[in-house]
């Protein structure tokens, strides 16, 4: 079996898996109006923020204390750790939530964050320790330690862009490519659309489009170039649509 052939099995493989269990009822926080989900699936850190992108949020962003002190009073978290919407992936020691919020609080465990020294250096995301109620990183493509997610739904603003979320259609084809990819969605009604892709790190890669659209069906497309017209590496990216603030996510791979 060659490489190329091994890659494909395994990302089609990864494709087809879905290893979340339902998710746990929403809770709203009256502060933010935001919505609150709560995952005990234990898989990566991209896994899961898609997980969380198609619930039309991120993986949790916290942002004072005040969130923080919610969190702690109302979410219904068993023992572990869960994913954080943070990560220094980009720049070693300089943490950013995937949201683009500013990281200003913190509420790190002592001696956290330490980038997993004593594991070979890989800790670049953070995750909640409900044991000690605090935060600290961990290699984000490991599966077992981090024990589950909590998603952060923004509050949807405009009857019109949440009518238009709840029935959005999208799908990629092919979802295994080495050039292109084709993009089609439907919505009952127009709506500001928002289309990107990420890595499956987390980070940005390209923003497909970004403007109004009309009711009914429309088609975009990604040539596996980056926003630098820098064509990709091969692997598995995301492609998030959203509407409405609500959001859909493909898997695409890229297998030159």
């Amino acid at each position: 079996m060659t490489i190329r052939t091994r890659l494909l099995s395994s990302v089609i493989a990864l494709l087809a898996a879905s290893p979340w269990c339902p998710a746990s009822a929403a809770v709203v926080n009256p502060a933010n109006g935001h919505a609150y989900h709560v995952s005990d699936a234990m898989t990566t850190w991209a896994e899961a923020e898609a997980w969380a992108a198609s619930l039309g949020g991120h993986l949790v962003s916290i942002n004072d204390a005040g969130e923080d002190a919610w969190l702690r009073a109302n979410l219904p978290l068993s023992p572990g750790t869960y994913w954080l919407g943070a990560s220094d992936a980009a720049v070693e020691g300089s943490f950013a939530w995937v949201t683009g919020e500013r990281f200003a609080f913190t509420n790190f465990l002592p001696g956290e964050p330490d980038d997993d020294a004593g594991l070979g250096g890989n800790g670049d995301y953070l995750a909640l320790s409900v044991a000690d109620m605090a935060w600290l990183d961990t290699n984000g493509f490991f599966v077992g330690f981090v024990t589950g997610a909590i998603a952060e739904v923004p509050a949807v603003s405009g009857v019109d862009d949440r009518d238009a979320a709840a029935d959005i259609r999208f799908e990629a084809s092919p979802t295994i490519t080495d050039s292109f990819v084709g993009l089609r969605f439907a919505m009952p009604r127009a709506a500001m659309v928002r289309c990107e892709v990420f890595d499956v790190r987390g980070r940005h890669v390209r923003t497909i489009a970004e403007r109004a659209f009309e009711a009914g069906g429309h088609e975009l497309g990604w040539d596996a170039r980056d926003d630098g017209a820098r064509r990709v590496q091969s692997g598995l990216y995301l492609v998030r649509l959203e509407v409405g603030g609500r959001s859909r996510t493909v898997k695409v791979v890229v297998a030159r």
